[in-house]
Order: C-alpha cells, then sequence, then structure tokens
C-alpha cells in the first residue's frame, strides 16, 4: 500500500508493506537527515567562512516524536514519546490512522521533561517554546561542538502498514551568527574592546519552525527581548586585535530597514525588536586621559544591511573591521555613547541617572536650565522677575550640588564638565563613574551678579539627580496585555533592574490610565524592597514642592555647605512663601500650625481647591505640573491610581499592600509622613502617598493632607508627547 508523505518539501513516496488495524501499532524506521544551513553572507560586509567540522556537529542525540490526529491547527495530539539515544530510533511504532495524520520530530533537546509532550492539540504545540536567557538555552554544548536543536514533520494521507520508512530532512529550529571582529584602532584615543554580545534576542525558542512564518515572529517585541550575558574580548577564537565568535539565536522575523536618507544610521530605522551585534570598549577622554569613556559599536544583524529577520536553519556571517572611536560602518557615535543628553526631552525637575555599566569607564549627563524662565519670566511665566529668568545678555549662571546622599569626591567620582552657563537656553553637563554610589543628589543654579563671577545668595531652580540601575523608561513604549473586555493580563513588566506594573481596577481600563505604567519602587528609593529606617533613597516631597526632604542623617552638603533647615511660613519673609521655596530648596517650611501657613496654602490661586500638585496654570489632571518631581515621561499620579484598596495590615506596618487579584499582590514599601516641630524630625508610622490633588490612598479623604511630607511613585505620563 502507498502513503502519501509531504515534508519540509515534496518527498518521494515510500511503500509500506504490512497492514495494520485503525489505532494498532505501526512498526517504522526513521530515516533523519540533517539540512545544510543556508547561507547568508551580507554584500556589504565581508564573509567569514567558519570551520563547521571543528565548531558543530549534526549527529542526532536525541529525538522526540509527536503524532497528530490530522493535520490542521486543532488536531488533537494522540501521543509524544521521547527517545533518549540514536540507539533507540532503530523501530519506532506509531499508531494507525486510515485518516490524515502529522508526524513531528524533534532533535536535540536533551530534555525529556519539556512542556510540548503535555500539549493537547496542533495549536498548542506550535505555541510552545522554552524560555531563553543566554545562549546555552539555544544550542547545546557537547564534547566541544554546538549541538542545535532541530526539527521536521511529514504529513501523511493514512497510516495503516508496517515495514516502511520515514525521511525527515530536519532543519535547526535557529540560526548562526559567525562574527570576525578586528580592532584597527590606533594613537592616544584607540579603543580597548571590552566585551561582544548580541542584544535584542527573544526570549523564546519555538520548536516548531519548519512551518511557514508569519510577517513578524514573535509577533510581538515591546517585553520579550532579552541582551545574551556578556562574552569577553578573550573568549574569542583567535589572537591579539582580531577575535572570532559565533552565537546561535531564535528565531527574529522582524522586517527591513525602511527607505531613509542616512545610510550611517540605519540601525535608528530598524524595525521594533531587531536583534544586533554589540562590542563593548573604552578609549581614553582627549581632555583628561584618566577619564576612560564606554563606546559601543552596534550592528544589525540580518542577510544584508537592510534585512533585520534572523530566521531559522540560516548562517549569517560578518566582518567587522573598528577603524576609529566614531565608526559610521557600525552605526554608532563615541560621543553618542558616551553621553546622555536630556536635553531632547520633557523638560523635568528630577532626572533617572544611570551610571555606566563598563567598569572603569565614566559617562557624562547633560541637563536643559530651561525650567527656570519658563518660572520667572515676566511674559507666560509664573513670576514676573526677568532678571531671575536668565534672559539672554545676562551674566551668566553657575550650578553646584546643593546636597548629597553619598560623599563627592570631586575630580574623582565625580567631574564638572561645565557647571556654567550664559542663559536659560544653555545646559550643565557632569559625569560619573561605573564606579558611583547609588541615592539621590539635589543641584542647584544660581546667577552670577557681576563680572567677577560672584554668584547670587539664593537658587533660580534646582534638580533631583536618582542615581539608580533602575530603569523604567522602556515602559513609556510598552503596551499593555488585556484582554478584550479591558482585564489586566498581565501585572509585571520586566524592566533594566526591576519591574513597572499595572493595576486592576477600572481606573485604569479608561482615560488618563488605560495604557500606562506604574514604577515599582518609590521616587528616588535605591531599591524595590521593604522600608529600611534612616537608609539612603527615603525621600519625601511636601505638598506642591518639587525637590526632596529627608532624615538629617547621611546627608553630604556641597561647596556651600548646605544639608537641610526648618524655617517657620511667617518668618521667610515673602508673602506666600512660594517663591522663598524655589530660592531655598533646601529649607522645610512649617507654620505656625503643621496644617496650615505652607508655602503652596498661603497663596489663593496655589491653595485653590483641585489644582494639580500647586500649579495655578494646571487645573486639569491632562497636564503635568511645573512643580512635578518626577522624571521625563512620568508624573503624580491622581487619588484614584491605587482606588480604595490600599491595605495596611500586614505585620509591623512594613507594607502597604494593593490587591490586584485574588491570588496577585502588590507590596508597596512603606512611605510614612515627613514631620517638623520644636523637637526635630520625626517619622510617624502612618503610610501616605501623594497625589496630584495634595489627597492621599489611605487613610480616609477627611485627613488633612496638606503639610507633611510623603512619597511619590510615578506612573507614566501618557499625556506627554
Amino acid at each position: 500500500m502507498i502513503a502519501s508523505l509531504c515534508g519540509v518539501s515534496c518527498m518521494e513516496e515510500t511503500r509500506l508493506d504490512l497492514p495494520v488495524q485503525e489505532d494498532e501499532r505501526v512498526e517504522l524506521s526513521f530515516n533523519l537527515r540533517v539540512a545544510d544551513a543556508e547561507i547568508h553572507s551580507p554584500q556589504t560586509r565581508s564573509p567569514f567562512v567558519s570551520d563547521e567540522a571543528t565548531q558543530e556537529e549534526s549527529e542526532i542525540h536525541n529525538i522526540w516524536v509527536l503524532q497528530f490526529a490530522d493535520t490542521t491547527s486543532d488536531a488533537a495530539l494522540r501521543e509524544a514519546r521521547y527517545y533518549a539515544s540514536a540507539e533507540d530510533l532503530a523501530v519506532i511504532k506509531l499508531i494507525a490512522s486510515s485518516t490524515p495524520t502529522r508526524v513531528v520530530v524533534v532533535a536535540n533537546t536533551f530534555d525529556p521533561d519539556i512542556a510540548f509532550g503535555h500539549c493537547e492539540d496542533m495549536a498548542e504545540f506550535i505555541g510552545a517554546y522554552k524560555r531563553v536567557s543566554s545562549e546555552a538555552d539555544v544550542s547545546f554544548f557537547r564534547a566541544g561542538k554546538y549541538c542545535p536543536p532541530l526539527s521536521a514533520y511529514l504529513d501523511l494521507d493514512k497510516l495503516n502498514v508496517s515495514g516502511g520508512t520515514l525521511d525527515f530532512l530536519l532543519k535547526r529550529i535557529v540560526a548562526k551568527a559567525d562574527l570576525t571582529i578586528t580592532n584597527a584602532t590606533t594613537g592616544p584615543q584607540a579603543v580597548t574592546i571590552t566585551s561582544v554580545t548580541v542584544c535584542n534576542v527573544p526570549d523564546k525558542l519555538y520548536f516548531f519552525s519548519s512551518y511557514h512564518l508569519p510577517e513578524l515572529f514573535p509577533p510581538k517585541w515591546n517585553d520579550d527581548r532579552v541582551d545574551f550575558p556578556l562574552s569577553d574580548w578573550s573568549e574569542g577564537t583567535g589572537s591579539g586585535d582580531t577575535r572570532s565568535y559565533t552565537f546561535y539565536l531564535p528565531v527574529n522575523k522582524c522586517g527591513s530597514i525602511p527607505a531613509h536618507t542616512n545610510p550611517a544610521m540605519g540601525r535608528l530605522y530598524a524595525p521594533g525588536g531587531a536583534s544586533y551585534l554589540c562590542v563593548k570598549g573604552t578609549y581614553p577622554d582627549p581632555s583628561d586621559p584618566t577619564m576612560l569613556r564606554p563606546v559601543e559599536y552596534k550592528l544589525l544583524l540580518g542577510a544584508d544591511e537592510n534585512d533585520c529577520n534572523i530566521l531559522p536553519n540560516a548562517k549569517y556571517s560578518f566582518n567587522l573591521t573598528i577603524n576609529d572611536r566614531g565608526d559610521n560602518y557600525s552605526d554608532a557615535k563615541a560621543e553618542n555613547a558616551s553621553l546622555v543628553d536630556f536635553c531632547p526631552k520633557e523638560r523635568a525637575n528630577s532626572y533617572i541617572i544611570n551610571p555606566p555599566q563598563v567598569d572603569g569607564t565614566w559617562l557624562n549627563y547633560r541637563i536643559p536650565v530651561e525650567k527656570v524662565y519658563t518660572f520667572w519670566n515676566s511674559r507666560e511665566g509664573y513670576y514676573d522677575r526677568d532678571e531671575y529668568a536668565l534672559l539672554p545678555g545676562c551674566l551668566g549662571w553657575h550650578v553646584e550640588i546643593i546636597w548629597s546622599e553619598m560623599p563627592i569626591d570631586y575630580g574623582t567620582n565625580f567631574k564638572w564638565i561645565k557647571d556654567e552657563g550664559t542663559d536659560y537656553k544653555d545646559y550643565f553637563e557632569f559625569a560619573l563613574p561605573s564606579s558611583f554610589e547609588h541615592g539621590n543628589i539635589l543641584v542647584g543654579i544660581r546667577p552670577f551678579i557681576d563680572d567677577q563671577g560672584t554668584t547670587g545668595p539664593v537658587f533660580l531652580w534646582s534638580w533631583q539627580l536618582w542615581v539608580t540601575d533602575y530603569n523604567p523608561d522602556p515602559a513609556l513604549h510598552y503596551t499593555p496585555k488585556v484582554d478584550a473586555e479591558g482585564n489586566e493580563l498581565q501585572f509585571a513588566y520586566s524592566v533594566e533592574h526591576g519591574d513597572v506594573q499595572r493595576l486592576n481596577h477600572a481606573s485604569w481600563k479608561t482615560g488618563l490610565y488605560k495604557d500606562s505604567f506604574i514604577m515599582d519602587r518609590n521616587l528616588g528609593a535605591i531599591g524595590a524592597g521593604g522600608y529600611v529606617n534612616k537608609a539612603k533613597g527615603q525621600l519625601y516631597y511636601v505638598f506642591g514642592r518639587k525637590d526632596p526632604f529627608r532624615q538629617n542623617q547621611n546627608i553630604y552638603p556641597g561647596p556651600a555647605g548646605l544639608t537641610y533647615g526648618v524655617k517657620s511660613a511667617g518668618s521667610t519673609g515673602e508673602v506666600d512663601n512660594v517663591i522663598y521655596a524655589i530660592n531655598h530648596p533646601n529649607i522645610y517650611i512649617n507654620g505656625v500650625s503643621l496644617w496650615a501657613d505652607l508655602p503652596w496654602q498661603r497663596n489663593d490661586a496655589y491653595a485653590a481647591t483641585g489644582l494639580v500638585f500647586g500649579d495655578p496654570k494646571v487645573r486639569n489632571m491632562q497636564k503635568k505640573s511645573i512643580f512635578d518631581p518626577c522624571p521625563p515621561g512620568w508624573r503624580v499620579p491622581a487619588k484614584d491610581v491605587f482606588d480604595t484598596k490600599l491595605n495596611n495590615s500586614l505585620s509591623e506596618s512594613t507594607y502597604r499592600y494593593y490587591d490586584l487579584t485574588p491570588d496577585i499582590r502588590l507590596i508597596l514599601p512603606l512611605s510614612g509622613c515627613l514631620l517638623s516641630d520644636r523637637n526635630g524630625w520625626g517619622e510617624p508610622a502612618s503610610v501616605y502617598f501623594w497625589f496630584v490633588d495634595g489627597t492621599l490612598a489611605y487613610p480616609s479623604s477627611t485627613f488633612n493632607t496638606t503639610a507633611p511630607g510623603k512619597r511619590i511613585r510615578c506612573v507614566s505620563d501618557n499625556a506627554f508627547d
């Protein structure tokens, strides 16, 4: 009897000799052949020819054999068997069927308990995957050679005779990238390459990629990409300035680069989620050779300079020669790699400062000072004081550290690159090393009052620098996972060194929070864990004020010797104290009563009911206040961000919590209040968070909430463009 076979490609018909009954066992032999890899050598790059005999083997070590009751996506899985060695493959028994059946083999998984053995149907099997965090999850290393996983399938019209042989042409379900890197830099600013890796790698390895892949695969990329661990430069094959590396990668079909006008910047136009090679290194700063700068070269992977697809059973070969520290060929610029420029971003009162990750290197940070003009100018500003607005033609300005939670050793762990400027259109710039301690710094700007560079007595504006390895900003481009009714399908989304979160109530389904995320830690915190008394990062914000306060332990003054002070509202010399608060960001203003006479309460415009965090120009929830202390793209949330479900019943009042679902609980570190009275600083056990209208999530709204300092937890700002 003849059985029609159609696999990866059209197969010859195979004669099966001994008929059997339906559902009985069919004894068959498997002929397993491994297809050659499809070679893709980008025309614009020199191909690197690897020695396959020493790098990779094509042996079949073990296989899974799966049989489905039909060839459609809803076909039930009839049986899944694991064969641990090639010796077990001599005779394989399948289930006889008089109707179409599909036989799938997956080789070299080295896993008898893999999840697809429990799938119910074809669709579930096609969606089955292995989680990927490193290259070891993609291709196994056996006896000094790579052993990539393989798969193939055959569709049979019927299967009712024994004694025949089924031919399978197995293909790698992963791709291979051979990379040769030559460091040709020379001279005083020569680059020292430290590591090599591949970034934006899908975190899922699918086992059935013999099927036709959809237009995008995996279909989502905003939270399912990982960077492979760094490979040290010395780990590459070869020696000296030329090294070779091999990476095995999951399938990543994401498209091509659209037409653009600057071929040197193709990576910036690449489709989202495209995988790329990342070469990290350092070079001495031209003006200060003791300060090493980080540099990264990023090279898109694909079949040519515009292709960004990593396809199964494909081999990609690249030759990258680095000629200088800003090599256009690699779509990277050293200047960009050594500078984080906040000038193109939203103007904010705090900035997340991520120190460089390459050991021993420094990174520059550039911050605009335009907020000074926004507040003080006499045309559309908040106060008519042009002498404070740093208009063009002024005597200029100087910026300095007011206080820091970490000791500052100028020139050793902190360097001013630019601490003086001409007007409000300018910026200040500083540099931090990779070893810089995490915590918070408050910096302020003073005007020059004469040609000799004498600074004025008061600050015109100030900024919080949140030094942390936490980077929630990728979430500004995330899309929440919800069902058709808007119900949350996921509550925690991974970002660098932490998470962002979604909550589970109506206000997050529509309106301002529909696509928002909330940080997993309070503004300024050095971790997402529980409250630690008197530790760094326990910052408090007084209603309306952009500048943080904290208890007076472990505060290091800046050059002017400033830390914290307390003034009563009636002794500042200002009518409403708003101006005094801007000019003195380190002074906590206390009234005759804790619940009255504070800066944003003595001015009728600021104290009016419903104003957003004390901003008289912002009278609705759609715009971020000029006083909002959150970083660019983030804002102080509305009071309903936690709805009415913020509870306080865990042991020792250490945490607040919010029940996302009956089984999932979001834990919030203790907030507390920061009070000031004649006895100094105190810290009650009550737990509060600030919200934009001056109310709290807990306890009841009858509690007067306008005086003490409280924590802030920022939410992504969908109103910001």
